[in-house]
């Protein structure tokens, strides 16, 4: 594994200071020189004691900063696409929402963890099929829920309405077509 950046050797506190500098670089609300400059005023409030991270190692962990921005941009982009190729009963379940957030937290994993030309290990790999297996078996829980909730609020207005007609006279034959044709029987 390679050795960390000076960034990502910098405390936390700074660290999340001198990326919320380069993300306004990114952002193209700053330059380069006014992320250093910034750096060079501050940095003997920030971390006295640390070596102050060169411009390269800056613009490098800027680069990384945006490979990986990049990744969950597309990533995300995937998941909302298969969650409405699952179609609207799916895709607004609680389950599938749970389980696209579980797949992009690894993918999120997985892609922080990588270099440019860095390659997944299998077992990355295998993690992410078995996640959309878990995926697509909440669809179909999720599916086969809304199903039956559909059936026991058809079945129990088809003999509301059964009830109802009897009560009004309507013979018992007319009241048993309304009945299966409200349930989807004919």
């Amino acid at each position: 594994m390679p050795a960390r950046s000076a960034v990502e050797r910098l405390p936390k506190a700074i660290r999340d200071t001198v990326e919320g500098w380069l993300k306004e670089f990114l952002a193209g609300r700053l330059t380069l020189d006014a992320v250093m400059d910034r750096l060079d005023a501050q940095w003997a409030m920030l971390a006295p004691d640390e070596p102050m991270p060169s411009r390269s190692s800056l613009h490098r962990h800027a680069q990384k900063f945006e490979a990986v921005a990049e990744r969950l941009r597309r990533s995300k982009e995937l998941t909302q696409m298969f969650a409405e190729a699952a179609g609207p009963q799916v895709a607004d379940g609680k389950g599938l929402a749970v389980m696209v957030q579980a797949v992009q937290g690894l993918i999120y994993e997985l892609l922080a963890g990588l270099g440019e030309n860095d390659v997944l290990d299998p077992r990355a790999i295998h993690d992410l099929a078995k996640a959309a297996q878990h995926m697509a078996a909440a669809q179909k829980l999720d599916a086969d829920r809304a199903l039956k909730i559909e059936q026991e609020v058809r079945k129990k207005v088809a003999e509301e309405v059964q009830d109802e007609h009897r009560a009004r006279g309507i013979s018992d034959e007319t009241a048993d077509a309304v009945y299966k044709r409200i349930l989807g029987l004919k």
